[in-house]
Formats: structure tokens, C-alpha cells, sequence
């Protein structure tokens, strides 16, 4: 299995972590997540075996590596009697480069996976790519984090997203990739911007379905 697609089983796993609103685990299981975005055509395997020879520095920065354990644990919890062997077995990988790296910075496991898995080929290529906004991305990625799962200002705010002329299809993958997962740089900006609407779609269908159940429950 690619990096990318455990990426996704991830992510699917962070959207269930917010619908109960369990802030903090969210925000580091995300930035795991987003921190794989550059070795995602990479094996696990392959991930996994270049990763465990790095060393890293101390440092006192928080959050760590060593936050994600409970989470990949429960994740694997749920799964054991569901999943494919070989998603099982690639979220165990994952599970011990964290716990092999506890002490990590979560900041600096991205930092070498840039550095370290990222052929220097694709690094220079992504010199000459189309610049960015990144302000403009983080400030709308803020202000959808603000309103995730509010039907009613999502979808106002998404419309000014739509509209928006600054947002082009390089500001539109990356905000796709931040707001739900890894998103190919050749995905076109509408297609992009449908995953950032996917997201919330989710949640709202979830929270729907999960109170159904619940009146279900209280009616009998």
C-alpha cells in the first residue's frame, strides 16, 4: 500500500475524532497526516524502513510523536476484525515509527520527511512550480476549521471560497490537502475544492445519523 492511501484510512479516522470533538488528538493526528503528504507515492514499507535509520535532535518541542500512540492504537482497535491484512499491517508500521520516535517533534518528522524521503529531483521541480498564497490559504483554512459542521456558514463561506479569484488550482490543492487529506497536485480547482466540501458533507451526515440513532435509542 502507498503512503497515500493509509493517509486516507487516517484521515477518515480524524474525521470521526471530530465529530466528538476531541480537539488536540484532531490537531496532531492532521498534522501526521499532512506531514506524509510528500513520501505519499513511497510504500509504507519503504516509508517506514528509510524513516526508523533518521535521527533527530532533542528538543522540547511540543507536540510529539509519542501523542499519536493512544490514537494509532484505538485506530487499530477498531479495525482488527474489519480491515485488510495489509491496512493493518501498514498502520503497525506506522504505529512503531512512533513509538520508536516518541520523543519527536511531530513539526520535526515533517521536516525529515522533506529533507530526508523527498527525492532531490522533486524538490527542484517544485522550485519552479506556481508561487502560492499561502496567507490566503491558511487564513481560509482557519475560517472553515471555524465552521466545519454549521451547514448554514459552511456553505456561505464556501461560496466566497468558489468565488474567490485569488484562489487558483495551486491554492485550491492545498488547502484541499490541509483541510482533508493528501490532494495530487494535478487535481483541477473544482474537483479540489469539492474535497474541502466533502469534508464537511461527512460530519453533517454523521452528526445526522448518529442523533437518529440516539432518538432510536431513547423511543425504545
Amino acid at each position: 500500500m502507498k503512503v497515500a492511501a493509509a493517509a486516507v484510512a487516517l484521515t477518515r479516522f480524524a474525521d470521526a475524532l471530530e465529530s466528538f470533538d476531541a480537539s488536540a488528538d484532531l490537531t496532531n493526528l492532521r498534522a501526521f497526516i499532512k506531514a506524509l503528504d510528500p513520501a505519499n507515492t513511497l510504500s509504507v514499507d519503504s516509508f517506514a524502513k528509510s524513516f526508523s535509520g533518521l535521527s533527530f535532535p532533542a528538543s522540547r518541542e511540543l507536540p510529539r510523536l509519542g501523542e499519536l500512540t493512544f490514537l494509532l492504537e484505538a485506530h487499530l482497535q477498531l479495525l482488527e476484525d474489519v480491515a485488510k491484512p495489509d491496512i493493518l499491517a501498514d498502520l503497525k508500521l506506522f504505529l512503531a515509527i512512533v513509538r520508536e520516535h516518541s520523543d519527536t517533534p511531530i513539526a520535526g518528522f515533517a521536516s525529515a520527511i522533506r529533507k530526508h524521503l523527498v527525492p532531490a529531483s522533486k524538490r527542484q521541480s517544485r522550485k519552479g512550480a506556481a508561487q502560492m498564497d499561502q496567507s490566503l490559504v491558511d487564513d481560509y483554512l482557519k475560517r472553515l476549521e471555524a465552521v466545519l459542521g454549521d451547514d448554514v456558514a459552511f456553505r456561505a463561506l464556501f461560496r466566497e471560497l468558489d468565488t474567490d479569484k485569488r484562489v487558483t488550482k495551486v491554492e485550491a490543492v492545498e488547502l484541499a490537502t490541509r483541510f482533508l487529506g493528501p490532494t495530487p497536485s494535478s487535481t483541477s480547482r473544482p474537483k479540489a475544492l469539492q474535497r474541502v466540501l466533502h469534508r464537511h458533507q461527512k460530519l453533517v451526515d454523521f452528526k445526522r445519523s448518529s442523533e437518529s440513532i440516539r432518538r432510536g435509542r431513547s423511543a425504545a
